[in-house]
């Protein structure tokens, strides 16, 4: 009986000590599968959000280099500087430009910002397959030459918007406003891009 109580506590006592080591060792494993997933996670969303980023600069700058194209196209500033007070030839090239620009919204301000004509409110603009006109004076943010980001009402979007200066005789006499909405529909262009799930 002596014998067996022996045998049994040494049983148990290396069964504990091997157990206590599993654990350890289970322990130890499983924070450095988790170091490791959560590292392989962190490197491939850096990798799609660097696809992600280089795709949007990409948008931006064939944005900004149109843009510059149209502030210096003498049809736009004969439109601006020689037509009717009314703007109506103005908002038609307006709306046609950004027909054929593959833009959410086009148009031209003073020098100060206020909307000179916007080519979304001309009566020939062309409806776009699932997006609803963006009118310029909803957007929210700073109208400064150059590209940066503007608001939605109510944060229902965002959007990709560039500024260009219109000269006359090497001066400004006004800008070109127009851009990108980054809704669902574009972002899901952006996703097949980048193999990142974007809302």
């Amino acid at each position: 009986p002596a014998m067996n109580s022996l045998r049994v506590r040494l049983i148990l006592g290396f069964s504990l000590v091997a157990i206590a080591l599993v654990a350890i060792v289970m322990l130890l494993l499983g924070g450095r599968i988790q170091s490791t997933v959560r590292d392989q996670s962190a490197g491939r969303l850096a990798a799609a959000l660097g696809v992600l980023r280089a795709q949007l600069a990409a948008d931006g700058e064939r944005l900004a280099d149109k843009l510059e194209l149209l502030a210096s196209d003498p049809s736009l500033k004969r439109h601006f500087l020689v037509d009717a007070p009314s703007g109506a030839g103005l908002r038609e090239y307006l709306a046609t430009q950004q027909f054929l620009l593959d833009l959410d919204y086009l148009c031209v301000t003073d020098t100060a910002g206020a909307v000179v004509a916007d080519g979304s409110t001309s009566p020939v603009a062309a409806p776009r397959p699932g997006r609803e006109p963006v009118p310029v004076e909803a957007l929210e943010g700073v109208h400064t030459p150059g590209l940066g980001f503007a608001s939605l009402p109510a944060g229902r979007a965002l959007a990709l918007d560039a500024t260009a200066a219109i000269h006359y005789r090497d001066e400004p006499v006004g800008f070109v406003r127009g851009g990108l909405v980054l809704d669902s529909l574009r972002l899901a262009g952006l996703r097949e891009t980048s193999g990142v799930d974007l809302v």
